[in-house]
């Protein structure tokens, strides 16, 4: 039927009942493409957003251990403090995950 050849009148109509079907599905397919591209879309904007907020809490946790005290040239003293802490929260952390 699809060759376009022409087999009786019969054979005809149902071509064109055919061919309103395949309208139909084309549209369907395509609202169906575009929706999937939309998903596409968001799918990879919340994985920017999620790397985002994960690049931000690292940054926020480097600034929280001792590295802050080296960055303002702290004194002796205080630079020892910082780092005593940071390896207490260190180990806080590691309690609290499970580990050994």
């Amino acid at each position: 039927m699809r060759d376009g050849r022409r087999r009786g009148d019969g054979e005809a109509k149902r071509k064109e009942e055919d061919e309103e079907v395949t309208w139909v599905k084309r549209r369907s397919q395509q609202r169906n493409r575009i929706k999937s591209m939309g998903r596409v879309r968001v799918r990879k904007r919340r994985r920017k957003w999620r790397r985002r907020r994960m690049r931000n809490e690292m940054e926020l946790k480097k600034v929280k251990g001792g590295e802050l005290a080296e960055n303002n040239k702290a004194t002796k003293g205080e630079e020892m403090e910082a780092k005593d802490e940071e390896i207490d929260s260190r180990q806080r952390r590691g309690r609290e995950r499970g580990g050994g």
